[in-house]
């Protein structure tokens, strides 16, 4: 007989105890309604859909009589940034395996009772006992990183350490967890506490990236459904859409089908490039040629190179972004200096084909963190301080942030020397590799005017046709990839 959860607990404010006994008598929340997205309908997230096969594999098994439920593998983190469907994922699975769902949070905890840390605790242990109460259950943990690791610093470091204890003790499992599978979702998996990913609680662990083109065309086709101009090219679309998230894709189709039923027809190819862009208008010519000189410096140099691979390259500008190439390492290869050299000098070009296609640079490779200046420097920061490949002897950092880049360079300026002289180096290459290969680079520039958004197999086929160099198709898709601007 399974534990049946109570609404009053000793000490129990009245207000917690009316939001208990509201949640407890309210009907059970299933991933089958509401927001509930059936998991063939969610791309790029394979990794996840296995573990769930296995799961419904097991709980079949457990049913039956073969398997006890300590053999269940019950426990998933799932990490990744905002807008990669962890949340949506977590009740996809519900439903998928048939078991209910129960959602709960720090933030959740924290505004129950009086904020008092035994009201937090309390109500930690009511979503627990919701979730053994409705067994078969997912018990989704949104946010899992605000609870910190006990190893934290901070004058309120007795209440974190309560705080985990309390999980921990949850998860162990104070009465009993059997029929309860654990979810936990997190933006920052290196800032939980290790214990929760011991094995027996959230012992495996997800990480979720964005969609590749090939998902995010699929995710178009699901959103516009029997909305969407048969003459519409998703796959392109899709490519102009790289690195953005399953919650990008959601936004823009809304654009686009609200551009499409205000002029009372099906949502085309215009209504889906202005909600990308942003914009009703293209920019001016000039604009456009030096934004396609930038892009096609970046391709041309990521093809010059074994240890790269790039994926494609566009000119249709997003938000504040005019363009886009994105490249990475080839994913058959080590990161060498060898390799290290080579992305640098591809982050670089862009403004090398400016300045030498044009006369003069602008500041597109610069800006914000993730402009190209950004990316360079990141690079050759790690190479320098962490991967153990510096010329000036052994030396290895921790450095996670543009920050800390700052603060360890004001402290340590012929480390900032180190880097600056690699850039400059890097800077150099590019501009000579640029400067041989400028006609195809102008090019590439004209050839993406017309068609905004190329492959690689695209680029390598115009190379080809203009030069006479035959460059086989690059099939190993990028170990990590930049996208640059």
């Amino acid at each position: 007989m399974r534990p049946i959860a109570k609404p009053y607990r000793r000490g129990t404010s009245a207000r917690a105890f009316l939001r208990r006994l509201r949640t407890l008598t309210s009907p059970v929340t299933s991933a089958g309604s509401g927001k509930s997205v059936p998991l063939d309908k969610l791309h790029g997230v394979d990794e996840v859909k296995r573990w769930a096969m296995d799961l419904k594999a097991d709980l079949t098994r457990y049913r039956r009589g073969e398997l006890g439920w300590h053999e269940v593998t019950r426990g998933l983190l799932l990490a990744g940034p905002p807008g990669t469907a962890k949340t949506t994922l977590a009740r996809s699975i519900a439903d998928f395996c048939g078991l209910a769902f129960v959602s709960c949070s720090y933030a959740e905890w924290q505004r129950s009772g009086e904020g008092h840390l035994g009201d937090v605790l309390q109500a930690m242990a009511a979503s627990f006992d919701e979730a053994r109460a409705r067994a078969p259950a997912i018990l989704f943990i949104d946010e899992a990183d605000s609870l910190g690791a006990r190893n934290q610093d901070g004058q309120n470091k007795a209440w974190w350490r309560s705080l985990i204890n309390g999980m921990l003790e949850q998860l162990d499992g104070s009465t009993s967890n059997t029929g309860v599978v654990f979810v936990g979702a997190t933006n920052h998996p290196e800032l939980i506490d290790p214990a929760i990913l011991r094995s027996g609680r959230m012992e495996e662990l997800i990480t979720l990236r964005p969609p590749n083109p090939e998902a995010l065309a699929k995710i178009y086709r699901d959103q516009l459904e029997h909305e969407l101009d048969e003459t519409v090219d998703l796959q392109q679309i899709a490519w102009m859409s790289a690195g953005m998230t399953g919650a990008d894709v959601v936004k823009i189709c809304n654009t686009a089908r609200r551009r499409a039923r205000n002029a009372k027809r099906h949502v085309i190819y215009e209504d889906l490039l202005v909600a990308l862009t942003g914009k009703e208008a293209q920019a001016a010519p000039e604009t456009q040629l030096r934004v396609a000189i930038h892009e096609a410096g970046h391709a041309i140099a990521a093809l010059e190179f074994p240890e790269l691979q790039l994926q494609h390259v566009s000119i249709i500008g997003q938000g504040n972004k005019s363009g886009a190439t994105s490249m990475g390492l080839n994913a058959k290869m080590q990161m060498t200096p060898t390799a290290v050299n080579a992305q640098l000098t591809a982050i670089l070009a862009g403004r090398a084909a400016e300045e030498i296609l044009l006369g003069e640079i602008s500041a597109g490779a610069g800006g914000g963190e993730g402009c190209d200046l950004s990316h360079a420097t990141q690079l050759a920061a790690t190479a320098e301080l962490s991967l153990g490949i510096r010329e000036q002897g052994l030396i290895w950092y921790a450095l996670r942030s543009a920050e800390e880049a700052g603060q360890l360079f004001a402290k340590r300026p012929d480390l900032e020397r180190a880097v600056r002289e690699r850039l400059d180096q890097a800077y150099g290459r590019a501009r000579e590799l640029i400067r041989a290969k400028a006609p195809l680079v102008r090019r590439l520039a004209d050839q993406l005017l017309t068609d905004k958004v190329m492959t690689c197999d695209d680029v390598a086929a115009l190379i080809q046709k203009e030069s006479g160099t035959d460059l086989s198709p690059q099939p190993n898709r990028a170990s990590s990839a930049h996208w640059l601007h």
